[in-house]
């Protein structure tokens, strides 16, 4: 999202969703989500729900929301990576439908 950010937000979730999730929903589940990416705002429209502030400019509304996605991300992929270890130590990991 930050690396290339003429993507809309869809197109990125609709291509990381068959790698991560999508081996554990069920077919309800998969077509249910299918259809809730198809809905996903346009980029614009999220930053401008989770901005911090009307009142700045949008490049700095932006700026400002690039960077702490790029903080949610780093934490996201440390805890995804413990939580994978752990399982995996504790034999809970489930390659059925890997």
């Amino acid at each position: 999202m930050c690396a290339d950010r003429g993507v809309s937000l869809g197109a990125i979730a609709r291509d990381i969703y068959p790698s991560t999730l999508e081996p554990h929903h069920g077919l309800w589940l998969r077509s249910t989500v299918r259809a809730a990416l198809s809905a996903m705002p346009t980029r614009d429209g999220f930053f401008g729900r989770i901005g911090a502030s009307t009142s700045v400019s949008k490049e700095a509304r932006d700026a400002h929301c690039y960077a702490e996605l790029g903080v949610l991300v780093d934490v996201q992929v440390r805890a995804i990576g413990g939580l994978s270890e752990l399982l995996a130590n504790l034999d809970l990991d489930d390659h059925r439908k890997a």
